[in-house]
């Protein structure tokens, strides 16, 4: 593509004028570094040639991977209603995370919710499908699956799901690693706004890309989470 840019950059006459003025030193808003035109925010100047810039628009509104949705899909965002608790602060990558579930579903590869969880240091997310009615040992088995082997037992966990689900989720975890020893870990009940924007987002990305019948989502959700982390 950026071959095709700068071959481009040659038939743009707004282009040419531009790549001399910065060349000149009379434009301290465009330079050009190795052949490419760029301007402030080191965006790429697209010329305007042989379809071009329609191709980079399709590109970014019609493939699943880059994760940008029509205005059509997008929701309006408020600001939620009353005071929240500020957050733990992690000091280390999966120190802190946070777990919620959006459900209500339809069925997808026998999945009927996705558990979201993001991890508060490196804003990672991660997708996981899991049944509509999700037990608590089938919470912690795709969690052990999704996130433990990978990153390790988080130290809290964020959710504003019941307290209790929280705890049987940890004595779960516990049994796959087959030990009973009384790790110390805490569960924080506070919501967490940008987990709702989370949900929000991946609710938007689904509701774009999914079929007419609904049952497709469960293959989104790996290129979901790759394009959002990207």
């Amino acid at each position: 593509m950026l071959e095709h840019i700068k071959e481009g950059l040659e038939q743009d006459p707004m282009a040419t004028e531009l790549i001399k003025l910065a060349k000149e030193g009379k434009t301290q808003r465009f330079w050009v570094e190795d052949g490419i035109l760029y301007t402030k925010g080191r965006k790429i100047y697209v010329p305007k040639w042989d379809n071009l810039r329609r191709d980079l628009i399709k590109e970014c509104h019609d493939t699943k991977w880059t994760y940008f949705v029509c205005q059509q899909d997008k929701v309006e965002n408020r600001q939620p209603t009353g005071l929240l608790e500020p957050l733990p602060v992690p000091k280390r990558p999966w120190d802190l995370i946070t777990l919620d579930f959006i459900s209500a579903l339809p069925k997808s590869e026998g999945y009927g919710s996705i558990m979201v969880v993001v991890d508060q240091f490196s804003k990672y997310w991660t997708f996981i499908p899991c049944p509509k009615d999700c037990t608590t040992e089938e919470a912690a088995r795709a969690f052990f699956k999704n996130v433990v082997k990978h990153w390790g037992l988080p130290r809290s966990i964020i959710s504003d799901r019941d307290p209790r689900f929280i705890g049987c989720l940890w004595t779960e975890l516990f049994k796959l690693l087959c030990t009973e020893l009384n790790f110390s870990t805490s569960f924080h009940p506070q919501t967490d706004e940008q987990t709702e924007r989370v949900n929000t987002l991946l609710e938007c990305y689904l509701r774009h890309f999914m079929s007419a019948n609904q049952q497709d989502w469960a293959k989104l959700l790996d290129v979901a989470q790759f394009s959002y982390n990207l």
